[in-house]
């Protein structure tokens, strides 16, 4: 405390604390001007108040002895001492406080700084982060979003980037995809290694379904120990939907592909058979080169081929493939609906389509009946049913299938229809209307071909030339058609009494020559022997008209002729000396030594000797 003349500005007492305080002794102070010692901060040195101005706690310097400053309280209260005016000076050393209060501005003044330089960071990082075009994020360790850019929020459904903070994907509403997310978030956290390009399926609060491409990686303090995750994608569902649509195009192109090279495969096989028909000279090869090819070109299809007989009452099966049976191998033209019809019958709901009568009702499913027609006329049938497993197809599959079919079926009609008019002529051109039998022309072709190849085999060849007894007679009377009903008659017996590989023809007239590869001549004598009594046996179906008898000559190759005309001359001569000797009998040719006829009546064709 201090005791201050404030006419003169001195002081006149102080206290030892003062004098402690000041760091002077007491009668140094005594004395001396206060603004030695003490001075307003604000007001130079001045520190001396009016008398009768009271201060109360008021900070002042104080200038110590030695030169040093010290902040103190100052308190004046106007007080009279000895009649006199004086100021009562107090004062607190507050140095410490002040100091503290430095370094506490200081303190607030970095911090104040570092505030602004977070708030300038974080403002930059939000910018940054606003600028990437992908969608960013971060989170702590419990895995709830610390911060985002507006683009990943308004994915979410929020309108701000704050709206995020503290909630976790399950909050969200993202219950399909959260479990997802955080087993991916929980693994990079724990492997402490990033995760690029995770494709992650997402739902949209609208309910769109989007596809994101998503990395993270772990967030760690510099000691390693890691505090969050950091994500950041982009949303490809454009992309994926394109992938999408590249690979429905892909697979719709590989599916076209497949057709063409189905399609390419069936019209090769379809040409290929095509070339067969038009190379077989009988139905029944094209029948087997039918069931050849069908397989093929149905490969999950079982199914068969139905042609009309001769007699045009029945379709008769010549070609079946594949384990499944579909129909019954005969039935009448009126039990199939495709032939009443006239075109193509399709089964695929029996409730909705009526089912043909000859498909077995014991086998369920669907099938295809395709008539074969040429030039108007139905030649058969084609039948076609979905193989065992019956492999779903789709609608455009089966159109092409049954295109095929109805492909098929036209090529097969006509190939048939050409067949048969070739078999027609063919048999028009070889064969005898009347009998049925080879005409002379086939027998003018065949013999040279029938003597080369028992020469080649080393085997006789036998031939024998039968005429009809008093043909003429029976022309003149009973009448040119009981003739030519005698001769059919005759025509159908040597068909049915020749084997395999012998051939029959009308020689011309009356006459009629049989060739017996492989016969020798006891063997064609008996065969003519057995012919003979067969036709006497023959029965007519002609009113009036009698039974006949046959005169026969016997050659064999090669005793009677080295080639067809030698031969036939030689049966021809023995067939001559038959009907001189008295008809009804059979006559062996004469060998070269011979020079007598040997007539065989009917009675003694067993007793002769033949050299």
């Amino acid at each position: 405390m201090l005791i201050v003349d404030p006419e003169n500005h001195v002081i006149v007492d102080a206290n030892p604390v003062a004098a402690e305080l000041i760091g002077a002794p007491k009668e140094q102070i005594v004395g001396s001007e206060c603004s030695r010692f003490i001075c307003r901060p604000e007001h130079g040195k001045c520190a001396v108040t009016d008398l009768g101005e009271t201060v109360v706690n008021a900070e002042r310097v104080l200038q110590r002895a030695d030169g040093g400053n010290r902040w103190v309280m100052q308190t004046v209260v106007p007080v009279s001492l000895h009649g006199k005016g004086r100021l009562l000076e107090s004062y607190v050393d507050i140095t410490e406080r002040k100091l503290s209060e430095d370094v506490l501005s200081k303190n607030y003044n970095e911090l104040q700084e570092t505030m602004q330089r977070l708030e300038h960071s974080k403002n930059m990082l939000q910018l940054i982060i606003e600028s990437v075009p992908a969608r960013v994020f971060w989170k702590d360790s419990d895995l709830r979003y610390l911060g985002c850019n507006t683009l990943f929020a308004r994915d979410a459904g929020f309108s701000h980037p704050e709206q995020l903070l503290g909630k976790d994907d399950f909050s969200m509403g993202w219950n399909e995809q959260a479990e997802l997310y955080r087993t991916e978030d929980r693994r990079v956290m724990e492997s402490r290694r990033p995760k690029i390009n995770i494709p992650e399926p997402q739902t949209t609060p609208t309910g769109a379904k989007i596809w994101l491409n998503t990395s993270k990686v772990p967030l760690q303090m510099p000691n390693g120990e890691v505090f969050g995750i950091l994500g950041v994608y982009e949303d490809i569902t454009e992309r994926r939907l394109g992938e999408e649509a590249l690979q429905n195009a892909n697979a719709q192109l590989q599916v076209l592909v497949a057709q063409v090279e189905e399609r390419n495969r069936t019209m090769t096989l379809a040409n290929e058979m095509a070339d067969i028909l038009q190379a077989c000279q009988i139905s029944e090869e094209a029948y087997k080169a039918i069931g050849h090819f069908m397989p093929r070109l149905f490969p999950d299809d079982a199914g068969a081929l139905y042609i009309l007989n001769n007699s045009r009452n029945l379709f008769e099966t010549v070609a079946s493939w594949g384990q499944t049976p579909s129909a019954i191998s005969v039935f009448a033209p009126d039990e199939c609906w495709s032939v009443r019809r006239g075109r193509v019958h399709k089964v695929v709901d029996p409730q909705e389509t009526l089912r043909c009568p000859h498909v077995a009702e014991s086998v369920p499913g669907d099938y295809l009946c395709v008539p074969l027609i040429a030039q108007g006329e139905t030649l058969g049938v084609l039948h076609l049913r979905p193989g065992p497993p019956a492999e779903a197809i789709t609608p455009e599959l089966a159109a092409v299938k049954d295109q095929l079919a109805l492909t098929v079926a036209e090529d097969l009609a006509l190939a048939l229809a050409n067949l048969r008019l070739r078999e027609t002529l063919r048999s028009q051109a070889i064969r005898d209307s009347l009998t049925g039998l080879f005409n002379r022309r086939y027998l003018e072709e065949t013999m040279e071909r029938e003597i080369n190849r028992v020469k080649r085999q080393g085997i006789p060849l036998g031939v024998i030339m039968m005429d009809l007894d008093h043909f003429k007679q029976y022309n003149d009377t009973f009448g040119h058609s009981a003739g030519d009903a005698l001769l059919s008659a005759l025509g159908i017996l040597l068909k049915s009494h020749i084997r395999g590989e012998d051939i029959a023809c009308r020689y011309g007239g009356e006459e009629f020559l049989l060739i017996l590869p492989g016969a020798s001549m006891e063997i064609a004598l008996e065969r003519a022997e057995s012919l003979r009594l067969a036709v006497k046996e023959m029965h007519l179906h002609y009113a009036g008209l009698k039974s006949s008898t046959l005169s026969l000559g016997v050659a064999v190759y090669p005793d009677h002729g080295d080639n067809g005309l030698q031969l036939i001359q030689s049966a021809d001569a023995a067939l001559y000396r038959a009907k001189n000797a008295g008809r009804d009998r059979v006559v062996a040719a004469e060998y070269p030594e011979d020079t007598n006829t040997v007539a065989l009546p009917a009675s003694s064709l067993h007793q002769v000797k033949v050299s």
